[in-house]
């Protein structure tokens, strides 16, 4: 599941969307707020929300979907008691984020807070449901019994991705709790497994310096590898490719890794598609580093699993 948030200049949501495994989206829109204030410190606010159901549909098991249907719609209203940021002094959050608005509670009225903190005890009951969803697959599994036990997990609020591992304190971060799915688990985990298996980590290659292409194609080639193998239609690699005829074709490669393993004549692509991965990529092209054989992590996962 994965959440957009759309806000104003000032920081207040204007609108969000949450997306679900099924195929659904709901939506939800702040509408009709009423405020009046009742002392110097505090607002009292009736919020309310649209929510909206919508559906796409596929029909030759998720190469093609239709454009998104509206299935259902109604609206809710929240009371709410919000504390202005300028009368909270001593640092704190004052409540309130991503969740309370979704859910409704909180500071629904106010914009939401950063956050830093370790995962409290029912966001470990979430993780560790990810954790075991993947531990199953074969190489998956793999990464997991080499790197679970030494890592650290946290939440970032000021995150721009679902998911980040830092080398640095070896931790993987997640933006809010929505974001604490298998799928941003996957990918982050075989980050930290790339950083024990270099000799020299993966902090030489981080953001913005050369090699970093190189560590995130790889990882996108893991990823993509798992949800082939496990019938998810959730490609990584693929991000930026200029037409559905690459796209299908990179497809195509990955299905072949999945049934064949990775034969020497398919690795044999694997910097074509680095090539263009590095092209087209919005974010992570112009840092490829030609003398970085960054395939050695994913053969060594890979590798018996077949």
């Amino acid at each position: 599941m994965s959440t957009i948030i759309v806000q104003d200049l000032k920081g207040d949501i204007l609108k969000g969307y949450i997306s679900n495994p099924d195929g659904t989206v709901m939506g939800f829109m702040p509408s009709n707020s009423i405020s009046d204030k009742t002392d110097s410190q505090t607002s009292k606010s009736t919020v309310c929300f649209t929510f909206e159901i919508w559906q796409t549909k596929s029909s030759d098991g998720g190469t093609t979907w239709s454009s998104p249907e509206l299935i259902s719609t109604h609206t809710e209203c929240y009371s709410t008691l919000t504390r202005n940021s300028m009368a909270i002094s001593d640092g704190g959050s004052g409540g309130g984020g991503y969740e309370d608005y979704l859910n409704g509670g909180g500071n629904s009225g106010s914009s939401p807070q950063n956050y830093n903190y370790s995962l409290k005890p029912s966001e470990m009951v979430t993780l560790n449901e990810a954790k075991n969803s993947l531990a199953s697959d074969c190489a998956a599994g793999m990464v997991i019994s080499n790197v679970w036990g030494s890592l650290n997990f946290r939440m970032n609020s000021t995150l721009t991705t679902n998911g980040s591992f830092d080398a640095a304190s070896n931790t993987i971060l997640f933006r809010n709790t929505n974001n604490i799915t298998f799928k941003t688990l996957l990918e982050e985990l075989f980050h930290a497994y790339q950083h024990t298996y270099y000799p020299s980590g993966i902090r030489t290659f981080s953001k913005g310096k050369s090699g970093w292409t190189n560590i995130e194609f790889e990882a996108k080639v893991f990823y993509d590898i798992y949800m082939s193998r496990n019938g998810f239609n959730s490609w990584l690699g693929t991000w930026g490719f200029p037409n559905e005829d690459i796209k299908k074709k990179y497809r195509d490669w990955i299905k072949k890794l999945v049934d064949y393993g990775p034969t020497a004549e398919l690795m044999g692509q694997y910097n074509n598609w680095l090539n263009l991965f590095n092209t087209h990529h919005p974010h992570y092209k112009g840092y490829l580093n030609d003398k970085l054989n960054a395939t050695g992590a994913l053969l060594d996962a890979l590798s018996g699993c077949n």
